[in-house]
């Protein structure tokens, strides 16, 4: 059920277009499925904080645009007593992209930032948006079946926001999927770190919440199940197969160990040699093109496509 009239469905909209560009941007190879979804918890954060704000004490058509603090929550929410009650199954995507506060906001971008990205480098845009939108829906599921026991502070009437639990899956697929991998994470500091030893660390923290009982607004038990359903769903969904066997094979990527020291470049490269996809693999000698300095006028960046790269200063080619 709907209670904050038109604000609310200026935010169902705003979050439906998010949903969509999710999809399309990446399709269109504009920007990351992780960067636009960063992108849209960002956006729809500061619009909520506006359309509670008494700057929006109008009316539109009769219906006051304004929503009082705390009412996008019980409307956007995962409710489970609105769920069960009133099917409103909207609220299974909608509690995704609504935040308490900036923390709350920034602590999920981090996640995605850092995680999400460098997942979806591995798996591909598709792959990404099944298991972060699939964990989050089947963690929702999971917190309403238990609502009607009160388990550890959730019940019926408890209304739960947030991307944690799609976080906490996509960390946990990233687990499963690729258990030995080191990404870059702030953990203590910014370096490579052991996915392994990621997951452990926040498998520790969780639990401590959880068994200890501590009361901080915060659904630890979303983020144990949001890991827990990760798992089966990265079974099925499988690492990107290797139809670029063949093709990698037609790209001599030795000959270009000597087209710069640069090393963000040279991580570039060997991020495309570890590619699974022909997609990402590209996109990593673009990005490696970009920063490598032409054999011929030395001058810095060249364009890369489909296996060629071209200067775009004196037109010399490399052909791989």
């Amino acid at each position: 059920m709907i209670y904050g009239g038109i604000g609310t469905l200026v935010l169902m909209f705003a979050i439906a277009l998010a949903v969509a560009l999710s999809v399309i941007l990446p399709w269109k190879k504009i920007l990351s499925a992780s960067m636009v979804l960063s992108a849209s918890i960002i956006v729809i954060l500061l619009l909520g904080f506006l359309l509670s704000s008494k700057i929006m004490s109008f009316t539109i058509g009769g219906n006051m645009l304004y929503m009082p603090p705390g009412m996008i929550w019980i409307d956007l929410g995962l409710y489970p007593r609105d769920i069960v009650t009133n099917y409103s199954f909207y609220r299974f995507i909608t509690s995704m992209f609504i935040h308490g506060d900036i923390l709350h906001a920034v602590a999920n971008l981090v996640g995605l930032l850092f995680i999400g990205y460098q997942f979806e480098q591995r798996i591909g845009w598709k792959r990404l948006l099944i298991l972060y939108y699939g964990t989050g829906i089947l963690a929702s599921c999971v917190m309403i079946a238990i609502s009607p026991f009160d388990l550890l502070g959730q019940g019926m009437g408890t209304v739960g926001i947030g991307a944690s639990a799609a976080i906490f899956g996509i960390l946990g697929a990233f687990f499963y999927l690729y258990p030995n991998e080191e990404i870059i994470f702030p953990l203590i500091i910014i370096r490579k770190w052991r996915i392994s030893l990621i997951i452990f660390i926040y498998l520790m923290i969780t639990s401590v919440f959880i068994f200890t009982g501590t009361s901080d607004n915060v659904s630890h038990i979303a983020h144990f199940a949001g890991l827990g359903v990760s798992f089966p769903l990265a079974a099925i969904i499988g690492r990107p197969p290797v139809e670029g066997d063949k093709a990698m094979k037609i790209l001599d990527l030795d000959k270009l160990e000597d087209l710069t020291h640069d090393p963000s470049a040279s991580r570039a490269l060997e991020l495309a040699r570890k590619a699974d996809e022909p997609e990402i693999r590209d996109a990593w000698l673009a990005e490696y093109f970009k920063k490598s300095k032409c054999p011929e006028c030395k001058g810095k960046g060249m364009l890369y496509d489909e296996g060629k790269a071209k200067c775009p200063r004196c037109d010399h080619k490399i052909s791989l």
